[in-house]
């Protein structure tokens, strides 16, 4: 084994707080490396605070030891900057924060979207292995939880802290279309009733209007085809309008 393999695992080991013999590494050194484990830290803690916007402000006293114990564990070994998130939702919703943290029981659901927002934003994804009718750029999340209305509630500067982290949400599903707005590349989401959800399935599937329409009706009853005929135009619209169609 290369002596630069040694030192490269003893500093791994050490901004990971492993335990290590420290064969190569001089005390100097170490001190050295606590002033960069420290700005790592720093840095974690702001951009994750920034990405997980509503996350910490429930979190936010706790927020340092919470984020050290993240980078010790849940380490991203990706050279671009923001994947340092990738693995937050998964340590969350892991045994090692539960037991460790107080948190709503809704927590890992609102870190899910969050995530969801930031890994939509940066991604580079194009229309190959997507429908070309629909937005190339889109999640479609389920939730046990009302996460829009939640998002809405921390966001209200009227309401205390306090309120906000001890306020009880009771379980209410929730289903949301998350994509990049073609137009603005803001991310945005669309809350979804099941019967949409249905009609955006057909859509990835390319099938068209009168194609969804048969599938939604009794094809002997004209009049309920009337019916759903002018309400899928009108939620088609709607969705372009959105930009959560390119076209139809």
């Amino acid at each position: 084994m290369s002596k630069l393999y040694q030192v490269q695992q003893e500093i791994l080991n050490y901004l990971l707080n492993r335990s290590t013999d420290f064969k190569l590494l001089s005390k100097d050194s170490r001190d050295e490396l606590d002033i960069y484990k420290s700005l790592i830290l720093n840095s974690a803690e702001k951009l994750l605070a920034s990405g997980f916007q509503h996350s910490h402000i429930l979190l936010k006293s706790q927020w340092r030891d919470i984020i050290k114990l993240y980078l010790e564990n849940f380490p991203s070994y990706s050279p671009i900057y923001f994947m340092i998130s990738k693995n937050f939702t998964e340590f969350i919703k892991s045994d090692l924060f539960q037991k460790n943290f107080s948190y709503p029981d809704y927590l890992g659901e609102l870190v899910e979207l969050e995530w969801t927002k930031i890994e939509l934003l940066n991604s580079n994804e194009d229309q190959k292995n997507k429908s070309s009718i629909l937005n190339p750029v889109y999640k479609i999340l389920k939730f046990n939880y009302p996460i829009t209305s939640i998002i809405a509630y921390l966001a209200d500067t009227t309401i205390s802290l306090e309120d906000k982290v001890t306020t009880e949400v009771e379980a209410d599903s929730e289903n949301l279309f998350v994509y990049r707005d073609t137009a603005s590349l803001q991310i945005k989401t669309f809350l979804l009733s099941e019967s949409v959800i249905e009609v955006i399935k057909y859509l990835e599937q390319g099938l068209s209007p009168e194609e969804i329409t048969g599938l939604l009706c009794n094809t002997e009853n004209s009049g309920q085809i009337s019916q759903i005929q002018q309400e899928l135009f009108y939620l088609l619209e709607n969705l372009k309008k959105l930009n959560i169609l390119i076209k139809y």
